[in-house]
Parts: C-alpha cells; structure tokens; sequence
C-alpha cells in the first residue's frame, strides 16, 4: 500500500464572507518506498456553512481542522494506487486553477 503524507497546511487567505482558502501540500510514496510524487491541492470552505452544518452558533479551532481534515480525505480517496493517480492529480490542478481564478477576479 502506497503512503500519503501531508507535509504542510497554510491558511493562505482569508476573504470575505469568513471563507477560508488552505494550500496542502504532500507526497504519496509508492509501496517499496523508491519512488515519490508531490502534490498542492486548495481546499476553501465557510465557517458559517460549518457552523450550520454542526448547528453551532461558535466555530472552534478543532471543529475547522476537523472539517479541513475531511475535505482532505475527500481528495485522497481519488487515489486508487501510486501508479493510478490520475484522477487526484486532476482535481488538484483543478483546486489551483478554480483558486487562481477566484484571486483574479477578486482584485479587478
């Protein structure tokens, strides 16, 4: 089985609205550990649609990272194995593309 680091997570911006825009970074490392791939993935999300779908009136700390954590879980489930990886790659660069797009738009 392949292993899956994630290596860093930053809160890279803040926007309005209480959105929140994070870059992870990691690598997935084949099973004879010889060969490695990175990634960068963006994943955002809302503290109030968090605190709706918790039915909290207050945000904790634990409850975003929790949340960010599944958001992660969600794009690694794309992996099927080392050799596979297509479509999680795929959805990376579309996280990217969609944040880099959202950044341009924003300071026109």
């Amino acid at each position: 089985m392949e292993e899956i680091k994630i290596t860093k997570r930053t809160l890279i911006k803040e926007g309005m609205f209480n959105l929140k825009y994070y870059l992870i970074q990691g690598k997935i490392i084949n099973e004879s550990k010889t060969m490695q791939r990175k990634f960068k993935l963006v994943v955002n999300f809302d503290d109030i649609e968090i605190c709706e779908e918790l039915e909290k009136d207050t945000l904790l700390k634990q409850d975003r990272n929790n949340y960010l954590n599944d958001c992660i879980d969600g794009y690694l489930n794309l992996i099927n194995n080392y050799n596979d990886c297509n479509n999680f790659f795929n959805a990376c660069n579309d996280s990217i593309i969609k944040y880099n797009n959202t950044i341009k738009d924003r300071e026109i």
